[in-house]
């Protein structure tokens, strides 16, 4: 069953280094989101992201995963006039491109985080993981804007609408925009679109012009969709389970369900 719901990296966008759209749009095409999949989730199950919506919304489309190349990400940094510093990070001036990256201590976003911090060695970005206790993560670090990187599981409701997320008024405690990134009137429009659309068809065209937008803007890079598995006892029920959903989702058409 995949979730509506999104894992993302964030970045701080007040931090120096991270100011550099070029620099966050590098750790999104370092970051090979197939092999966190296959290895840090193991059997947990998620599926690789790389846009702002879920993958179980599948009429909204999805960009595909793209080329995944350290040596490109590094490349774009070289060119952006970050060199290598006698510690290993990039560095322009006296900014080095070592990073701490927050976590609540929920499995397993520890292990997600540690495998992208191994990845974007390769590209000249150091980061070090710091878990934090889930009660404070968020009222603590994220709203406060006490971390560099942060790393999160969201649930949106099962729905397109990211407003909550990126709108440039969505800030705590009214929402989540937590990236400290320029006013976007050209996004808020989109969202706007979005979320007031009429019909799927222009619904669908408004996501990828968020879509879009949400990657020049590279606030944060989206990791994968979490997926959870469900468990008959047999006679297993003929009508599908629903793709999408809350855990209680699976449920809604109890009514109409036929034993085999």
């Amino acid at each position: 069953m995949t979730t509506p719901d999104f894992v993302d990296l964030m970045f701080n966008e007040r931090v120096a280094g991270l100011a550099d759209p070029v620099v966050r749009q590098a750790i999104g095409i370092a970051i090979d989101r197939s092999a966190v999949v296959a290895g840090a989730l193991d059997v947990r199950g998620g599926v690789a992201e790389t846009g702002p919506f879920s993958r179980g919304l599948s009429w909204v489309g999805s960009p595909g995963l793209g080329a995944v190349s350290p040596a490109v990400a590094a490349q774009m940094l070289q060119r952006d006039g970050w060199v290598r510093g006698p510690y290993g990070a990039l560095q322009k001036g006296s900014t080095q491109l070592a990073f701490t990256l927050k976590v609540p201590a929920i499995d397993p976003l520890p292990v997600v985080a540690h495998e992208v911090a191994t990845q974007l060695v390769a590209a000249g970005i150091q980061v070090s993981v710091e878990t934090v206790a889930p009660a404070t993560f968020l009222n603590g670090s994220l709203a406060t804007a006490d971390f560099q990187l942060a790393m999160n599981t969201w649930s949106p409701p099962p729905d397109p609408d990211v407003s909550a997320f990126w709108r440039s008024n969505a800030l705590p405690p009214q929402g989540y925009n937590v990236s400290g990134g320029p006013v976007d009137p050209f996004l808020d429009s989109g969202l706007d679109m979005l979320a007031q659309a009429p019909n799927r068809t222009l619904r669908a065209e408004a996501a990828a012009r968020v879509a879009a937008l949400i990657s020049q803007d590279a606030p944060a890079t989206f990791l994968y969709t979490p997926q959870i598995s469900l468990v008959f006892r047999a006679p297993t029920p003929v009508a599908p389970m629903p793709s999408i959903g809350d855990e209680s989702a699976r449920y809604d058409d109890i009514a109409s369900w036929q034993l085999r």
